[in-house]
């Protein structure tokens, strides 16, 4: 694992309190590569604290360098301990009164430290007024951030002039790496820690003086020798596991709120620690306190735009996203929240609409892509689904749900090899996704690889709580193509004697009852109708593969193959029975030719 030493100038814009601000900000990361390490940095600086909905950021400039891989010390250089640093630089932090930080600790390094032969040397070079501002007392170190700062480009004579004046020209000033046609950076005069850097040192001593000189010690012999360097005090880590804790969150805030209950951000930070244990009636409860308290607080309308969403109460959810697009139309976010809410009422038109603009707003907004790309297909529209979760794919190369979707519909193209692929990059990225365990675990079961097929059931069964009934029936099928009907009966009849997902009498129930034995095929077909048609041929599609399935295990392959025929006819391509009544249907089709 590596060290890596970032600054970043961004611009956030925060709803509802101003004018866009533009900051510098630096983080040490560990990863194994610059780009991992990146990656880290980057999402970091667009994150805002814990339960608040995230602000709009935009990252400016990105200066990195990698540490040396030597810890320097006043007796010698010794290998970086990443993780035993953090606690020490911890430590070293905690032992500081938070009014006790002591002046004088930075210098103008470049200009006052010299080579010196010992440590009793370089004190007696510094001027008196520095010297007695330092630490010398050999027990008190800290830990110091040293920059190794690359050259800046060689100023131009002041009798040249450009050949053209290219703004006249209308054509566009040529900038070179420094950032203008002259190599002078405007954002390094602003922010001075953005200056390149060769590299990144890390030290630990008593003062910043004594840095500086264990440095120049160091490099003596390096080309790195000569070069101006910086100093700076520590910085946080990451890249070590760390978990945030949301109920330290709830109680910050809500002692927040005691010393001040009109504190509208308290309640918009507790709602978001509550919506992450699942508290989403708290959620509600805080935002609603937040938008009385602030009106037009867009973030207390997204985030009980998400919480109402997460409770069903898709209406309400819309209602609060219909508020925060009337307060700020150019709020991306807004528009891909209502997006979401609108698939999941079934209005892909609205949906695709909404995730359209949110797409013109943002145009690098991989959820966007992906949110659209999902109403898209499930409008049967395989070409544009597929375009939009590779799009999210390439502005988001870890987005394991795009590479699930768009598995899905390879699956429904008909290619089964690049769905495989997509499956297993989801799981490589996030081997918790119980959707593409379970979606592997169908193609494999359709493939007849039925004993991989059982064990990505049986980790859907450990996953997810959610996919219980349909990995358990799968898991049924399963066992009973490999020869267990016995074993998979009764493990279907226990799960459903302890069943606590879903309602008594629900579709799903009538199903498993079905497949374990306890509900007649006439009783079965009959539970599957129902008033609303979209609803009754999505429950036929499934009533006819699993019955066909029934046949088929008994060896009546004639009344399999009509089944598989009929829940094919419901024209429900986006259910897995749908795909798996097809490839049932071509394997019977096969063996008769």
């Amino acid at each position: 694992m590596n060290g890596y030493f970032f600054t970043a100038s961004a611009t956030r814009h925060l709803p509802n309190l101003g004018p866009s601000r533009t900051g510098c900000q630096s983080l040490i990361v560990c990863a194994d590569s610059a780009e991992a390490a990146q990656k880290q940095f980057e999402a970091w600086l667009c994150a805002q604290p814990e339960g608040e909905i995230p602000m709009t950021t935009r990252i400016n400039r990105v200066v990195a360098a990698q540490f040396v891989d030597k810890l320097l010390t006043e007796k010698e250089p010794v290998p970086i301990d990443w993780p035993q640093v953090a606690r020490q630089a911890q430590s070293d932090l905690e032992s500081i009164p938070a009014d006790n930080f002591e002046q004088g600790y930075w210098v103008d390094v470049n200009a006052l430290v010299a080579a010196s032969p010992d440590l009793e040397a370089l004190r007696a070079d510094l001027p008196e007024d520095i010297r007695s501002g330092l630490n010398w007392a050999e027990d008190k170190q800290s830990f110091f951030l040293l920059s190794v700062l690359t050259p800046p480009p060689p100023l131009p004579d002041p009798g040249d002039e450009p050949e053209a004046d290219a703004a006249d020209a209308g054509q566009p000033v040529e900038e070179t790496a420094g950032g203008s046609a002259f190599g002078l950076d405007e954002s390094e005069a602003e922010f001075p820690e953005l200056a390149a850097k060769e590299a990144a040192v890390l030290i630990r001593a008593r003062n910043a003086a004594v840095a500086a000189w264990l440095w120049r010690k160091y490099a003596a012999d390096s080309q790195l020798a000569g070069h101006q360097i910086r100093i700076d005090p520590w910085f946080g880590l990451a890249g070590l596991e760390a978990k945030a804790d949301p109920d330290a969150t709830i109680a910050d805030c809500t002692k927040a709120i005691e010393l001040n209950p009109d504190d509208a951000n308290a309640y918009i930070r507790r709602g978001g620690a509550k919506y992450a244990k699942g508290d989403f009636d708290g959620t509600i409860a805080d935002c609603s306190k937040a938008i009385e308290l602030k009106p037009d607080y867009l973030d207390a309308y997204m985030g009980r735009g998400a919480a109402k969403y997460s409770k069903g109460d898709l209406d309400g959810a819309i209602e609060d996203y219909n508020s925060a697009v009337e307060l700020k139309p150019d709020e991306a976010a807004a528009y891909s929240g209502r997006s979401d809410t609108k698939y999941a009422k079934g209005d892909f038109d609205g949906a695709i609409a909404d995730a359209t603009k949110a797409i013109e707003l943002k145009p690098d907004d991989a959820g966007g892509y992906y949110i659209r790309g999902i109403a898209v297909l499930a409008k049967g529209d395989l070409e544009g689904a597929t375009a939009d979760f590779t799009k999210a794919i390439e502005l988001k190369a870890d987005y394991a749900a795009a590479y699930h979707s768009r598995g899905v519909t390879k699956s429904v193209k008909g290619d089964a090899e690049g769905a495989m692929v997509d499956y297993g990059k989801a799981l490589e990225l996030d081997p918790k996704y119980a959707w593409a365990y379970h979606a592997r675990g169908c193609l494999r079961y359709d493939s007849q690889a039925f004993t991989d097929a059982l064990v990505d059931f049986r980790k859907v069964i450990e996953l997810d709580s959610s996919l219980q009934d349909y990995a358990h029936f799968r898991t049924w099928l399963t066992r009973t193509r490999l020869g267990e009907e016995e074993a998979a009966i009764a493990e279907l009849q226990t799960y459903l004697a302890g069943r606590t997902t879903g309602k008594p009498d629900d579709w799903a129930s009538h199903i498993g009852r079905f497949l374990a034995g306890q509900l007649a095929e006439p009783e079965f077909l009959a539970a599957a109708q129902d008033a609303d048609p979209e609803t009754e041929a999505q429950q036929l599609c499934q009533a006819y593969f699993y019955t066909g399935s029934k046949f088929l295990f008994a060896g009546d392959k004639a009344k399999a193959a009509d089944y598989f025929q009929k829940s094919i006819a419901t024209d429900r391509w986006g259910y897995a029975e749908y795909r798996s009544a097809e490839a049932q249907l071509k394997l019977l089709t096969a063996q008769e030719t």
